[in-house]
């Protein structure tokens, strides 16, 4: 994994996921060797990142593929809680 000039690399056994932030659109950027190239726009009402062709969710697609990768589950389900918590305080000024 490598963190560089607003992108996350994230090799999972051969391949990779990049992971791209698109600061003037609002969005994320996210290439994934089982789907190919999506992108998400954040949902202020649900506190999660959507996919803006299907309305997926990012964070349990991302987890699908480096399951499928790799056979083992990446446990964002409290990452996509604590995005959600984090966002909900911020926006109420707590």
């Amino acid at each position: 994994m490598a963190f560089q000039a607003d992108v996350l690399n994230l090799g999972v056994g051969e391949r990779a996921f990049v992971l791209n932030k698109q600061a003037p659109n609002l969005q994320l950027w996210l290439s994934s060797p089982v789907r190919g190239p999506l992108r998400y726009d954040f949902d202020s009402a649900s506190a999660r990142w959507i996919n803006n062709r299907d309305a997926h969710p990012m964070l349990p697609a991302l987890a699908s593929d480096i399951r499928e990768l790799c056979g083992e589950d990446p446990g964002f389900e409290k990452v996509e809680e604590d995005i959600a918590s984090f966002y909900r305080k911020r926006a109420t000024g707590q």
